[in-house]
């Protein structure tokens, strides 16, 4: 058996409130503790304002109409996120304990709402990123309440968690103070305008074929690398989404940059047609804009993920022609002009369009064309009162992966109503996890009490070849009680190494004082959203 890895950029999280998979409906109820499994379902979080943007809080029901592909749906369920408060329940403590503890954890976990900062610095300059911090900072001192568990992420080489969910204002403000002492990446405008400035090198070559072959070796370059950028920030957006996933309820993301290039290859072509005409061979070639985005978009509506999405370059004054416009087009012919207007709207609004589809197809909202970013932090984060959680059975069973549109349309006049746009029909694969109890150590009046976990190496997708390849896993594992309260629950990000053997193992302890426990085990594969159940029991004596 090969060691588990752990991942440089992922750290365990501790997580502040349970999984879903508790009952929260019949708390005292004995059941067995286990988590299912519900495929067909489709959860929905709904945000009711009226004409004036203001939250909407006594919405029922009977109020809305939910269509999936222009048919109507019955929702199963339909309450508010915010409730009225339990009999002596009390609201998370200002402290930031990780663990909340008693019957509260269980019975409330809407009591919580999960807010998670990401700064993308692979394509933001340095300036807007401090501006998106400072935007944080002022949120955090100002409007961030007890009930606010929040997260703060960079990514660019790989995914950075710089603080797991706590609701500790304090440790929040110290780890934005550090995030601006780190260094942004090239932003996309550096590598478009180097990719202008060797265009432009290649007119100075005798021969028009000449020029013509530099410049398609630069566009190629430059297609290239914005390729692998744009798999590389999808992927480690959809590694983020299926972490998140394992938090109960909604959770609302804000991503802070300048946004990116779903089709680099557009530009590209785009800026050659500016100095040398359009190329057809070229432009036939260009791939779909949703290839990179609809694999995040698809695992956000699976974890229940929003998207809000702010524009951290604030408001373009640059001229719209851009760099574009410094050279003269080729003397190929009038396409030149035309060209470079083309160009330049891309440049500019190619990384918006992005963040939109982001926002919009995860039932978020994207923010731009603002300097204020404090403003847009505070309506992005919003208010928890006139949220909504709803779920319904589609009429659609099928998981043929077709995409399925949702509309919805309130009934009361003066009421307005938005969710995620649609979601992806595919079905989730569960393979078989095993768990085993080993043999137990005293530890300084308590004992540590191992689980080895073990699952089938052909049940993942394995990246790579022969022994060396990898899989990125997401592990989450909770213990109760036998008084059904939490004890601790844990999620982390592991990279794992094919197997020598049959079986791919792994073990987690717990020091535990003396009683009887029930936990439970959730493995999820990063790039499918697969994932395996176990359930142990631990007695300890």
């Amino acid at each position: 058996m090969r060691r588990f890895r752990r991942v440089g950029w992922a750290a365990a999280l501790a997580i502040s409130a349970p999984f879903w998979l508790f009952a929260r409906r019949n708390p005292r109820r004995k059941a067995e503790f286990e988590l299912r499994s519900q495929t067909q379902l489709v959860n929905l979080t709904i945000v009711a304002t009226d004409r004036k943007g203001r939250p909407v809080t006594n919405l029922k029901r009977r109020d809305i109409v939910v269509r999936e592909d222009g048919k109507p749906q019955t929702l199963l369920s339909f309450e508010p996120a915010v409730a009225s408060p339990m009999p002596g329940a009390v609201s998370p403590g200002s402290r930031g304990s990780a663990i909340p503890t008693g019957a509260l954890a269980l019975e409330r976990p809407e009591a919580f709402r999960y807010i998670a900062f990401i700064m993308d610095d692979s394509s933001t300059s340095f300036a807007d990123l401090q501006s998106s911090i400072k935007a944080v900072t002022q949120w955090a001192e100002t409007h961030q309440s007890s009930a606010d568990q929040v997260a703060l992420f960079s990514i660019g080489l790989g995914v950075k968690v710089w603080q797991p969910f706590t609701s500790n204002r304090s440790l929040i403000l110290r780890r934005l103070q550090a995030m601006r002492h780190e260094n942004a990446a090239p932003s996309d405008d550096e590598r478009i305008n180097e990719l202008l400035t060797q265009m432009h090198g290649c007119m100075d070559l005798p021969q028009l074929s000449a020029q013509r072959d530099c410049a398609k070796e630069e566009v190629r370059h430059f297609y290239e690398e914005e390729t692998a950028l744009l798999a590389q920030r999808a992927g480690e957006l959809r590694a983020l989404v299926n972490m998140l996933g394992l938090f109960p309820g909604e959770k609302r993301v804000i991503y802070f940059g300048d946004g990116f290039l779903t089709n680099p290859g557009r530009l590209a072509s785009y800026a050659f047609a500016t100095y040398f005409g359009p190329d057809l061979q070229m432009q036939s070639r260009l791939s779909d804009p949703n290839e990179f985005l609809r694999p995040v978009t698809d695992a956000a509506l699976r974890s229940n993920v929003t998207f809000y999405t702010i524009d951290a370059h604030g408001l373009r004054a640059s001229p719209v022609m851009g760099n574009a416009t410094e050279v003269p087009p080729n003397q190929l012919g009038p396409e030149g002009p035309t060209s470079a207007v083309t160009f330049s709207i891309e440049r500019q609004y190619g990384p918006e369009d992005a963040l939109n589809q982001l926002a919009w197809d995860t039932g978020g909202l994207p923010f731009s064309g603002d300097n204020d970013l404090a403003a847009f932090t505070d309506r992005a984060v919003g208010d928890i009162a006139g949220t909504y959680y709803a779920s319904y059975q589609p009429t659609d069973t099928r998981l043929d992966g077709s995409y399925r549109k949702i509309t919805i349309h309130s009934l009361r006049r003066g009421v307005r109503v938005h969710t995620r746009a649609g979601y992806y029909a595919l079905p989730i694969r569960q393979f078989p996890v095993r768990a085993k109890v080993l043999r137990l150590r005293q530890n300084v009046g308590r004992y540590l009490a191992p689980v080895q976990f073990s699952l089938d190496p052909s049940d993942l997708h394995w990246h790579g070849h022969g022994a060396r390849r990898d899989d990125e896993l997401v592990v989450a594992h909770t213990l109760v009680n036998a008084r059904h309260q939490l004890v601790t629950s844990r999620v982390q990000m592991l990279n794992a190494s094919y197997p020598a053997s049959k079986q791919l193992k792994f073990a987690i302890g717990w020091n535990l004082p003396r009683g009887h426990y029930t936990g439970v085990v959730q493995i999820t594969e990063a790039g499918t959203s697969d994932f395996g159940v176990a359930n142990f029991r631990l007695n300890v004596p």
